[in-house]
């Protein structure tokens, strides 16, 4: 499987099932899951459910659980509605999260809030107020969630608090915030920044911009199917002395991990995200 290549459930979910049951894999992320359907138009539910329907068979034979991560929709509604795509994908999960902003919070607040959306096998637990921090890891800094507690927030009340946004504020300038935040500690293919930027509204070209302005630099991983990586200058492994990341040949996950020539793990490639607007659905 090519390094650029993402993991079709809509045509290879044997790959997926075998490689939970060779490795015995607990725990399978789909991130975001919309870059792994093909093909398939993600605003028809009933085309979204033919996808989704195999894919939570195949969890509960093989007793994983299946998280797939969405972005939230700008104009947003009620939280059952508010990720990207159709709302089949939260109909197909047996729980969905939401992660939101503190509502009235300013731009530059680390506090996010961890709330039920839905829960069809448990009582709605409370929502939690976190930061993620940084502790210093092997490769550097490295993220860390810090729980601060319970608070009075529900997720209808995080999908309806819309972020604060200057009147001036232009597509450019959230291209810019995107990027920021897509590349704040790891690489990201072009392939899955350009379709997590369709997905927000985001035209290539403006990304592209956008890309000039924060001084984005890109390298081409080796072989002839090599994927493109966009990274900020101070993430540059090379510059740092460490080799840049290698893609995996073939596998049944195909770019969900990389490791360098000799089988170790390197850096993985993150999928763009954003704490501010995030879904964890379990299928």
């Amino acid at each position: 499987m090519a390094a650029d290549e993402h993991l079709d459930l809509s045509q290879r979910l044997h790959d997926l099932r075998g490689t939970i049951q060779r490795y015995g894999v607990g725990l399978v992320i789909l991130d975001p899951v919309s870059a792994m359907l093909g093909g398939t138009d993600t605003h028809r539910d009933g085309d979204v459910r033919a996808v989704l329907s195999p894919v939570a068979a195949v969890a509960a034979e093989t007793e994983a659980a299946v998280v797939g991560i969405r972005h939230l929709r700008t104009g947003r509604g009620r939280a059952i509605e508010a990720g990207g795509g159709s709302i089949a994908f939260s109909a197909a999960a047996r729980s969905v999260l939401l992660v939101g902003r503190l509502p009235g919070a300013k731009p530059d607040d680390p506090r996010r809030v961890l709330a039920s959306t839905k829960s069809n096998l448990a009582p709605t637990p409370p929502s939690l107020m976190f930061e993620v921090t940084a502790t210093e890891g092997e490769w550097g800094s490295v993220p860390m969630v810090s729980w601060k507690g319970e608070v009075e927030l529900t997720a209808d009340d995080l999908a309806a608090a819309e972020p604060k946004r200057s009147r001036s504020r232009s597509k450019r300038d959230e291209a810019v915030d995107f990027l920021r935040d897509a590349l704040a500690d790891r690489p990201a293919s072009a392939t899955e920044l350009q379709e997590e930027a369709a997905e927000l509204g985001l035209s290539w070209r403006t990304v592209e911009r956008a890309k000039e302005s924060l001084g984005v630099r890109s390298e081409k991983l080796p072989g002839e199917a090599g994927a493109w990586i966009w990274f900020l200058p101070e993430n540059n492994a090379a510059e740092e002395g460490r080799q840049p990341p290698q893609a995996i040949g073939g596998g049944g996950l195909g770019g969900l991990a990389r490791e360098d020539s000799e089988g170790r793990q390197d850096r993985q490639y993150r999928s763009p995200g954003n704490a501010g607007g995030l879904r964890g659905e379990t299928l």
